[in-house]
């Protein structure tokens, strides 16, 4: 950086999955979390006045180390952004027809395959490692529900579904 000039690593936790300028929302910060990602080299001057920056958007923001940033995106956002389009993928490679079978299910969990592929394309080979070791973790859940619908297991894959329904309605309440 030249002399004088400062970086604060940043990353607004808002968007959707359609682009453009039509897509614009004035609000679209407003209660969003904001991360900054400083280092020890970042300057606190400059890092106060990007804090105030985003406030001024609405945002709340967060500090969090750059690689703590990125092992914790890989799988909160990365990791769901990939699934979503393989599993689009997946179904046109078993029968493209099947998508008119679609219901809110589907739709939903898939949404966000309707995101720009460039720029997640970029996003996942930026943060690859990261994003990798989390598709191993998921594999190795869904290693798991296979051995326990090729056992006929109910009870074990009705714990793994009890385990992530509790979790995920725990979700936003801390």
């Amino acid at each position: 950086m030249p002399e004088g000039v400062f970086f604060v690593g940043g990353h607004p936790i808002a968007g959707g999955d359609q682009s453009g300028i039509d897509k614009a929302s004035a609000e679209l910060f407003e209660g969003a979390k904001c991360i900054l990602t400083p280092s020890e080299k970042t300057d606190k001057k400059t890092l106060d006045t990007v804090k105030a920056l985003w406030k001024s958007f609405g945002s709340v923001t967060l500090l969090i180390d750059p690689g703590e940033h990125d092992k914790i995106y890989a799988v909160v956002s990365h990791l769901p952004h990939l699934l979503a389009y393989m599993m689009v993928n997946t179904v046109a490679d078993i029968d493209n027809s099947y998508f008119r079978f679609s219901g809110t299910g589907f739709l939903d969990t898939t949404r966000i395959a309707s995101s720009h592929p460039e720029l997640w394309r970029d996003i996942c080979i930026l943060n690859k490692e990261n994003v990798i070791a989390s598709v191993e973790i998921f594999r190795q859940n869904l290693d798991r529900a296979v051995q326990y619908l090729r056992a006929v297991d109910p009870e074990s894959l009705e714990r793994e579904f009890r385990k992530a329904r509790t979790l995920r309605e725990g979700i936003g309440q801390n």
